[in-house]
């Protein structure tokens, strides 16, 4: 963007003095300006005077630091762009997502926090930094998990140095005791909560993450295996899938242990260390017209059609011109509105003028993988601008979520010219569609060469998973293509042989068996409807009585009988012809 010719102020922050008040709300004033406020860390455009400004990006960075010191948050190579609508008329523009109060978007050239309002802006912003978080440590996202973890973070207290997180939320905590709660599946099902269409599923869907996400951090039961969770479903595994494996529960199985759980009178709440005191220097100036017009339109444009899109973006590509500080907004803008031709052009541009190649592909394939839209010209437009093939592991988890494991296979063919991390995921999910085909000897190969790949304990933990995931699958297709009866002649001691005599007494049968290992055992019928015979398929038993040659399989319990004369209860029984 052209510098903009007002001169800025600067401005020294020490993060160690900050008080901050969670439950204040920003002044309203009529038509207040744009003003963007600036720190290494954050671009901030928002309609705020010169204290408000300075209040929200105080936050941002506090909630940087605290994110760092607790949970390794990286910093991103691009300052990450907070943008509040300048309007509520604007906002209602953006789609169906208007319900919200904000959204976190990630767009190739850097991650976009988008507010609102400045109404609770506290509260949305940090959820929305929590999403920016969860986009670094989760290469796959669940709906629930993501946004149950995002709502976690609202409920904060931070004072005279001790910050807690968890706390409910109140309207939240009203839906969920006022309302029934969706199903299960119905939430597990749900894979952004913009696809839902009824304002109170929203509602509840919020409601009902976060006290998924609160018992499974905090409850005795379930927080001693949650990072174990988070891990497994962050690396691409399905979270039904994760609970039977972790916690050996079903999703109904966790909703009802929910249910319990906020029915309690009081909620622990999650401790965390304060950061270290940080001095940020502040640049305010007015925000320049065209910028905020840009961001705008970046936002408002993707529910417009296509030819209505395009020609917003050919304005905007007129009137800001062709020049370096232009090229990654221009991309921007021309990704999210599905211009991709547009879009790899202006990146390529962007590298040519020394922006970094390796930065713009992390974030074009980061992007790409959030809109869900992975079209083979999608993913060639991509690795084209990017000239990396990463975004085809994103690609594949997205396949493989849709139960097209045979498309997933396709798409991980060639791991040549990825990204280290991608490369391993990629095989991952390769290994894991050779699961869902049961063809397990594959999956087998694939995992012992990411055993020999893996780095960091979170790899190996994950190989682990997948041999786990092998051998529970490769078992129970074993289990499902073995006749019942076989099942339980296994449960069984054998004395499989020759039947030499039957004794028939008034209400039971005494069978003499030579065994084929040259044991003389003497087993009771005590009742020919307790045995299994042939198939399982209620065959009747069919005995003669008196001396006989006659070969069998037979199963039993071992019951000492003095009385009888017997060492085991017959429970199968199947003649040889």
């Amino acid at each position: 963007m052209p510098a903009h010719p007002p001169k800025r102020t600067a401005f020294l922050i020490a993060f160690g003095l900050i008080l901050l008040c969670f439950q204040c709300a920003a002044k309203e004033k009529a038509k207040p300006q744009m003003m963007r406020v600036e720190s290494p860390n954050f671009e901030i455009i928002a309609p705020c005077d010169r204290e408000q400004c300075i209040q929200i990006l105080r936050l941002f960075e506090w909630a940087r630091l605290m994110f760092e010191k607790n949970f390794q948050l990286e910093r991103p190579p691009r300052k990450t762009l907070v943008f509040v609508f300048p309007s509520e008329a604007d906002w209602q523009k953006i789609g169906p997502i208007a319900r919200s109060n904000g959204f976190y978007s990630d767009l190739p050239s850097r991650g976009h926090i988008v507010l609102r309002s400045l109404k609770d802006w506290q509260m949305t912003g940090l959820h929305e930094f929590a999403h920016l978080w969860m986009r670094q440590k989760m290469k796959h996202h669940a709906a629930w998990l993501d946004e149950g973890i995002a709502c976690f973070f609202e409920g904060i207290i931070a004072e005279k140095g001790r910050i807690q997180v968890g706390f409910p939320v109140a309207h939240r905590l009203q839906w969920l005791v006022r309302e029934r709660w969706l199903p299960a599946d119905r939430v597990f099902s749900i894979q952004h909560s913009r696809d839902i269409q009824s304002s109170n599923e929203v509602a509840l869907f919020y409601a009902q993450s976060w006290a998924l996400v609160h018992m499974l951090r905090l409850s005795p039961e379930f927080k001693p295996k949650f990072p174990e969770f988070f891990e497994a479903v962050a690396s691409g595994r399905p979270p039904e899938e994760a609970l039977r494996s972790i916690y050996r529960v079903t999703p109904s199985e966790l909703m009802q242990s929910a249910k319990h759980w906020i029915s309690r009178p009081a909620w622990p709440a999650e401790s965390l260390e304060w950061p270290e005191r940080t001095q940020i220097r502040i640049l305010i100036s007015p925000a320049p017209p065209e910028t905020v017009e840009l961001l705008r339109a970046t936002f408002t444009a993707v529910h417009q059609p296509d030819d209505e899109r395009r020609r917003v973006f050919a304005a905007f590509a007129e009137k800001l011109g062709a020049v370096c500080p232009n090229h990654l907004a221009l991309g921007d803008l021309a990704f999210n509105l599905g211009l991709m031709d547009r879009a790899a052009r202006h990146y390529s541009q962007a590298v040519d003028c020394g922006a970094s190649a390796d930065e713009i592909g992390r974030g074009i394939t980061l992007a790409a993988a959030g809109s869900g839209a992975f079209s083979q010209r999608l993913l060639e437009e991509v690795e084209a601008a990017a000239q990396d093939r990463s975004l085809r592991a994103d690609a594949a988890a997205a396949l493989l979520a849709r139960e097209e494991p045979e498309s997933a296979l396709k798409a991980t063919e060639d791991l040549s010219n990825m990204q280290r991390d991608a490369q391993f995921r990629a095989t991952r999910i390769r290994a894991m569609a050779l699961i869902r085909l049961k063809r397990f000897e594959e999956a087998e190969v694939l995992a012992r060469e990411l055993e020999a790949m893996a780095a960091e304990d979170s790899e190996r933990r994950s190989v682990e998973l997948l041999l786990h995931d092998i051998g529970q699958h490769r078992r129970a297709a074993a289990a499902a293509s073995t006749p019942a009866h076989e099942i339980y002649l296994r449960q069984l001691q054998r004395a499989d042989g020759l039947v030499t005599r039957v004794d028939c007494m008034d209400a039971w049968a005494r069978l003499w068996v030579t065994t084929s290992d040259g044991r003389e055992i003497r087993l009771r019928i005590a009742d020919p409807g307790d045995v299994v015979t042939g198939d399982g398929a209620g065959e009747q038993i069919d005995l003669q009585c008196g001396p006989q040659q006659r070969r069998a399989v037979i199963g039993y319990q071992p019951e000492e009988n003095a009385e009888a004369g017997t060492q085991g209860r017959v429970k199968y029984f199947r003649p040889l012809q």
